[in-house]
């Protein structure tokens, strides 16, 4: 529910008993772009009465549900893990999430933004993720993950230098390489490639359904149902595909109504090798700038002014979600944009509704039986989720590059970044497995290899534009619009508050300055 601010007249009581604060002018409503008052009705700090707390957090875990399950879904396919292995792959990662996303609202010590965020795993570490598994397993992974997180972590205390060097351009060009690289994992999942119905009609047409209803919300849907469109397809397309005998639930079935995750039982940490760290660091690059912007956002909806502290407790907890990850057989995390959006969208800013949404997380991610029904979604199903998903982020990058590529240099860092994430996937393994061996894991995967050379050439080619370095990204958003959004949930929100300054960035300058982006309907 959604109020127009009026022009006079009480504040909206929390449940606390007392009046929802203001941030800074002695109202609770946000502008929006069209010059809509948004009424914040539960504010930062309120605590609503137990059923709507648990009804608010549950709609966190809805919007978020999507991405939170296809990242493990599409990992274990294109690795090809056992129905055990993704079973609890899947637990571990929704723990993860939920302990993550319960940090990150409440706080514990210098942990935490303190802000109503959703951490969970994200699509932008697939790449680097099966670069890792390919050197040496689970263990290689969680090494990376373990070693590039603490690594962000101790770069959150730098957050406000290292921020003004991720222009709107870089994130571009990010996004677009991501989504690039991506794109055929969707599309062999959506053909069932490598499954036993591969080639059959009623395979082909149950991917055709989902993607329509996908595509259909997303476009079409109202506010209510665009936040959920992937979500919705999914449960279409996994009742169609089990009525037409797609779906195995012989792991169903088998699996325990209640079980915990052992810590390490998928691997325990181990040296993946040099390459593979600076592969899985690229990326964690990537995610801390879509942090910060995330906790900037938030705090911008709800009409404060987001502090340092604030932004090293956000990153510090991302960071640390590499380490978190390997404990509970989890995957690397990120903060979700669309989350943001819904929180725009429905004026509940309560961090303790999110955190509550963290809890249910965790209890779900304990029904084994639960997690085995989610890894048997058939692959067509999952294959039309990931090309509206990849196919979104790629979108993103392009609306982000709107304007930025009219000179050589720009045009250059792009072709350097976009030459692997496309070439790469018709590139012989043999050939790639004649590299030298210190440099192959860099070169193995169209993603790392293109955000690398993005990265190395957008730092190192002459004629960067001095501005580049003082352009504040606060509060842009990484994440993607509609249907898809930046993780592959069902929508996100581009938020951006202040007056665009002549190098292209924004800035904040009071507490009050309002949010003029759109919920438009991840995210990550």
């Amino acid at each position: 529910m959604i109020r127009r601010q009026r022009p006079a007249g009480p504040p909206h009581p929390g449940e606390t008993g007392e009046p929802a604060r203001p941030a800074a002018d002695g109202s609770s409503s946000s502008q929006t772009g069209n010059d809509q008052a948004i009424t914040i009705l539960y504010d930062l700090d309120d605590r609503p009465a137990a059923p709507k707390m648990i009804l608010f957090g549950f709609q966190h875990v809805i919007v978020a549900f999507a991405a939170m399950i296809g990242v493990p879904l599409t990992f274990a396919a294109a690795v090809g893990l056992g129905s055990r292995e993704e079973r609890i792959l899947v637990s571990g990662v929704l723990i993860a999430a939920g302990i993550a996303t319960m940090v990150q609202s409440l706080g514990i010590g210098p942990l935490g933004a303190r802000l109503p965020i959703v951490n969970a795993a994200t699509f932008k570490f697939i790449g680097p993720m099966l670069v890792a598994y390919k050197a040496g397993g689970f263990p290689a992974l969680y090494g990376a993950a373990l070693i590039s997180g603490l690594l962000t972590a101790c770069l959150g205390f730098f957050a406000g230098i290292l921020r003004r060097l991720f222009t709107p351009f870089l994130i571009g060009c990010f996004l677009l390489v991501i989504g690039v690289s991506l794109m055929p994992i969707g599309l062999k999942n959506f053909l069932s490639m490598g499954k036993p119905y591969e080639g059959s009609g009623t395979a082909l047409l149950v991917g055709v359904v989902t993607l329509t209803v996908i595509a259909g919300l997303g476009c079409l849907g109202s506010k209510l149902l665009r936040p959920v469109s992937v979500l919705v397809g999914f449960a279409v397309g996994y009742v169609l595909a089990a009525i037409v005998g797609l779906i195995d639930f012989a792991g169903v079935q088998s699996a325990p109504w209640f079980g915990l995750v052992s810590p390490f039982e998928l691997g325990a940490p181990a040296w993946p090798g040099l390459a593979v760290v600076v592969a899985m660091t690229v990326v964690y690059l990537a995610t801390f700038i879509e942090t910060l912007g995330d906790s900037t956002a938030v705090a911008t909806i709800l009409n404060r002014k987001v502090t340092s502290r604030q932004l090293r407790g956000a990153l510090i907890v991302d960071g640390l979600g590499g380490p978190l990850a390997g404990l509970t057989s989890g995957l690397p995390m990120t903060t979700y944009g669309q989350n943001v959006g819904l929180i725009r969208l429905t004026g509940i800013g309560s961090r303790y509704a999110v955190a509550t949404g963290g809890a249910v997380m965790v209890i779900f991610g304990l029904v084994p039986k639960f997690a085995a029904l989610i890894a048997a979604m058939p692959a067509p199903v999952l294959g039309a989720g990931l090309i509206m998903t990849f196919g979104m982020i790629a979108s993103e990058g392009v609306r982000r590059l709107a304007g930025d590529m009219a000179t050589p240099r720009n045009a250059a860092v792009l072709s350097l970044g976009l030459a692997p994430a496309v070439g790469l996937h018709a590139i012989s393994p043999d050939l790639l497995g004649r590299l030298p061996e210190v440099i192959r894991p860099l070169l193995s995967d169209p993603m790392v290899a293109g955000l690398l050379l993005v990265l190395v050439a957008h730092f190192a080619l002459p004629g960067r534009p001095r501005a580049d370095s003082d352009t504040n990204l606060d509060t842009a958003t990484a994440e993607v619009p509609a249907a898809a959004g930046g993780d592959g949930a069902p929508t996100s929100t581009v938020s951006r508050a202040g007056a665009t300054t002549p190098a292209g960035g924004v800035h904040l300058p009071t507490g009050r300055q309002s949010d003029d982006g759109t919920a438009t309907g991840e995210h990550r």
